[in-house]
């Protein structure tokens, strides 16, 4: 569905080009009009979605790179427009969105996991907060936002333990 409105979108941009608009007023018009119906909702379908949907939804930017900068490599046109490729955009809207949940007074806030509570000082509460995950028994309970970026963020944590940074992503 998603690739289907973006692909709808293709032709735009192919008159455009025709026309004679130039490159960066291409790239503008990709990230205003097409990216974001890519974008749309994604902390709700992204890590669920298979590999071979992924390489989907990515083939569609790559063909309108292709479009925007005919003679160069897929890399090469992403450098040039300034853009990072499509997983790594949706993972990083992903992470911002779990950031914002994070605060304590973000409306989604109470769907976070419980957080480990001790009563003594350990070097994992000096880098920050970490989530007690339940065992879940189906693909799809663990492949949910929450829990994938929950996860996410204890593997972060558990990095930084030595450092005492907590950052995040």
């Amino acid at each position: 569905m998603i690739t289907k409105k973006a692909a709808k979108r293709i032709y735009s941009v192919r008159l455009l080009k025709r026309a004679g608009i130039a490159d960066t007023d291409l790239v503008t018009f990709y990230s205003t009009c097409v990216r974001t119906v890519l974008e749309y909702a994604c902390p709700a379908w992204f890590y669920s979605t298979t590999e071979y949907l992924r390489e989907q939804i990515e083939s569609i930017q790559r063909r309108i790179m292709r479009i925007i900068f005919p003679d160069t490599s897929y890399q090469e046109a992403l450098d040039l427009a300034g853009i990072p490729r499509l997983c790594v955009r949706l993972e990083d809207l992903c992470d911002m969105f779990f950031s914002n949940i994070m605060k304590e007074n973000h409306k989604l806030h109470d769907l976070l996991p419980p957080t480990y509570q001790t009563h003594y000082n350990t070097r994992s509460q000096a880098s920050g907060i970490q989530f007690q995950l339940p065992t879940y028994e189906t693909n799809r309970s663990r492949n949910n936002f929450i829990v994938k970026s929950a996860v996410k963020w204890n593997n972060t944590i558990r990095k930084n333990i030595g450092n005492y940074s907590p950052t995040y992503f």
